[in-house]
């Protein structure tokens, strides 16, 4: 292991050290570790993040911003997750089609690379389904997906999964007009890459009644969680997709759907346990076709699962997970790999209250166990997350939460999260992450919000078989290969990237401390250039932002250019505030700095910021998820947070680099070895050189999760 490598992984164990949870070895012999948390967004806040892996590597996440707002977002990574921009039809926008959104948000991707469906809730009539054959740079559109043979059933927590056996896109939700109970749909897939359009998202009900009229499938369910299709050729349950489900009538049981069953498409297993869960329950089938179910348990906080080898017919006794000294727990997840090896991932808080009156630190953890199909299963744990999550009280009744933290909490975590595994078996999770003061900084005082973050597996063993390849963990510094801009800078609508601007192109981001106590921020551009930055289809204003956490608070460093003229600044994030709730950070001018510098020769940015701009760290502190931007906007950065009008007042992300940690001492930095960032695709013949860049440069992520 070379020195740098050895550096990273120190740092990242230190932090599991610190909370006497240290990572454990392997059943495989080796030690989980997690990469350094991303920001999917780093303006719009959000919560209930959700993810799909596409067959290329190709990783999507989206989050709720509250359907009054009639937004959604989509944010798309093409290196598998390191870094991530979001789509939308118009420079700096959310929207990705013009139906309204920004309620419950659901993804899935198929067989072809390009193919990734989108649903969200809108205002009523409208609950949008959406899919792209490009991956995501255009779209075609169905904004009433919920309506059955001329009937407008009203979804409520929709989701999505294919079927790849029965070649069918799944999409299941639960109405909240009219007739209760589970509607279940099916449209079929494309036939072949680049032709996904209006069929793939004009769904047939599988239940019908008298009138040849939709009708729901069950109607017992009191929560239905995520469904899971076993698409493992080899598994005898090969092309059944199970929704796990809270009864009505108490317990849990999974709806087993089969679409290509000539007499049974849909039934309900047997009770898999009398208990109640807090939330969603979450399943997984693994390769040999067990089905695993897991919940947080409403008798004591603890997380449990079960599992069943015959599709849920039987069940084994519940499988304490959560261990001290994690005292209480929400929301878990799963996910299965080969027969027996499972992923569960959770928020767990050391303090023995119930959530609703439990101020945490909620962290993020994940437990994998080899042998869970086995009565004598072995549990590895590891904390994901390198700091806190949430340090309030977390409400567990829905829509029925207010926004203000209160007496039973607030609902910036939501009521779940999501965890994928990529092709190399690795746990890809994203989740919320709402450790900052924005709520504290507003008006009135209002609950700190979400952002959606990500986080995967870099070291330890493979649910698929050995161990992962490992993954960099930056420290201090990172640098990247020569790549392409993504592709919101293209004109709307064309399904195509656009011109490649080396003027906003980043190679490089550091930030130490200098020996008078100044920290500094250098970046590294490939071409330094202030007129092409601001080149069309960039807008007027350029501006190199480097984002950090400290000390639970968001700041900035920023260089911005306009006309030829550089200016400096930094600060704290603010909030912008819509209703009752903080819909997005703004970071302004608020401290201009004399001390910052460009240079066209070495194509570098240098900022010296002084601490106390920026929460005062001093020189044993860490900085968590130091991430820097190059941007493009409209007019120059304000002193102060504007009243934005929507979402497409926020800057356009022209590129963006690695998240890092850096202690801000100098004397600790450690250089990193380069991150292979991958060129934006155009088509399935640039994919595949694209893979094959990937491949060569070992760094091959991502397979499809559904």
């Amino acid at each position: 292991m070379s020195a740098h490598r050895r550096a990273a992984l120190l740092a990242a164990l230190s932090f599991a050290t610190a909370l006497a949870l240290p990572a454990m070895a392997g059943a495989e012999g080796s030690t989980i570790t997690p990469t350094r948390q991303t920001v999917a967004d780093p303006f719009r806040t959000g919560t209930e993040p959700t993810n799909a892996l596409a067959v290329d590597g190709t990783v999507y996440e989206s989050q709720i911003w509250g359907f009054t707002t009639t937004q959604s977002f989509l944010q798309r990574s093409l290196d598998g997750g390191s870094t991530f921009n979001t789509l939308s039809l118009a420079p700096g926008g959310g929207k990705i089609d013009p139906c309204t959104g920004g309620g419950d948000s659901a993804l899935a991707t198929g067989r072809n690379p390009g193919d990734v469906w989108m649903l969200d809730l809108g205002v009523l009539p409208e609950v949008p389904a959406r899919v792209s054959a490009d991956h995501g740079n255009s779209w075609t559109s169905n904004c009433v997906a919920n309506f059955g043979d001329g009937v407008n059933f009203f979804a409520d927590r929709q989701w999505l999964s294919t079927d790849l056996k029965n070649n069918v896109e799944i999409y299941l939700y639960r109405d909240t007009l009219g007739t209760a109970g589970e509607f279940i749909k099916t449209a079929p897939l494309p036939s072949a890459p680049g032709t996904a359009g209006l069929a793939q998202v004009q769904f047939a009900s599988l239940c019908v009644r008298q009138g040849a009229v939709a009708a729901p499938c069950v109607t017992d369910t009191s929560t239905g969680g995520p469904p899971v299709t076993d698409n493992w050729p080899a598994s005898p349950g090969y092309g059944t997709t199970y929704m796990p489900q809270s009864n009505t009538n108490g317990g849990m049981r999974l709806v087993r759907i089969r679409p290509g069953d000539s007499t049974t498409k849909v039934d309900e297993s047997p009770k898999a346990s009398t208990a109640t869960p807090v939330l969603f329950p979450m399943a997984a089938v693994d390769r040999a076709g067990n089905v695993y179910l897991t919940w947080t348990d409403s008798s004591d906080y603890k997380v449990r699962y079960v599992y069943s080898k015959d599709f849920g017919q039987t069940w084994s006794a519940p499988v304490l997970v959560s261990q001290a000294p994690i005292a209480t727990t929400v929301m878990p997840t799963i996910v299965a790999g080969e027969d027996g090896k499972i992923d569960i991932a959770y928020y767990g808080s050391n303090d023995p209250k119930a959530p609703t009156t439990n101020n945490g630190p909620w962290l993020l953890h994940m437990d994998q166990i080899f042998g869970a199909d086995t009565a004598a299963p072995v549990q590895t744990h590891v904390t994901m997350s390198d700091r806190p999550v949430h340090l309030e009280p977390v409400c567990l009744s829905g829509l029925s939460c207010t926004t203000n933290t209160g007496p039973a909490g607030d609902r910036q975590l939501g009521d779940f999260f999501t965890m994928s595994l990529d092709k190399d078996g690795r746990a890809v999770i994203s989740f919320a992450d709402g450790d900052n003061q924005l709520g504290h900084e507003a008006a009135n005082g209002l609950a700190a919000p979400s952002f959606a973050h990500l986080v995967r597996q870099a070291t330890g063993p493979s649910l698929y078989g050995g161990d992962v390849p490992p993954l960099a963990v930056p420290t201090n510094a990172v640098t990247v290969t020569d790549h392409s801009n993504p592709v919101p800078l293209a004109l709307p609508g064309t399904g195509q990237p656009g011109p490649d601007n080396d003027a906003l192109k980043l190679l490089g981001s550091s930030l130490e401390r200098d020996a008078t106590g100044n920290l500094v921020v250098t970046l590294r551009v490939k071409k330094l250039d202030p007129v092409l930055a601001v080149t069309p289809p960039a807008l007027p204003v350029a501006t190199y932002l480097t984002r950090f956490v400290y000390n639970h608070g968001i700041y900035a460093v920023g260089a911005e250019t306009e006309g030829g003229q550089w200016r400096y600044f930094a600060g704290p994030a603010a909030p912008v505030v819509a209703g009752t709730s903080v819909k997005a950070a703004y970071y302004p001018a608020a401290t201009p700095l004399q001390t910052g510098s460009v240079d066209a020769t070495s194509n570098t940015i240098r900022i010296v910021v002084p601490a106390a701009a920026v929460g005062s760290p001093g020189a044993a502190d860490t900085l968590y998820s130091v991430t820097s931007y190059a941007l493009t906007h409209a007019l120059p950065t304000a002193p102060v947070a504007p009243q934005l009008a929507n979402a497409s007042d926020l800057p356009q992300i022209a590129d963006a680099l690695p998240a890092y940690n850096t202690a801000v001492d100098a004397t600790t930095s450690v250089p990193e070895s380069p991150f292979v960032v991958l060129l934006p695709l155009v088509g399935v013949a640039l994919l595949a050189l694209v893979m094959r860049r990937r491949r060569r440069a070992g760094t091959a992520v991502t397979n499809v999760r559904i």
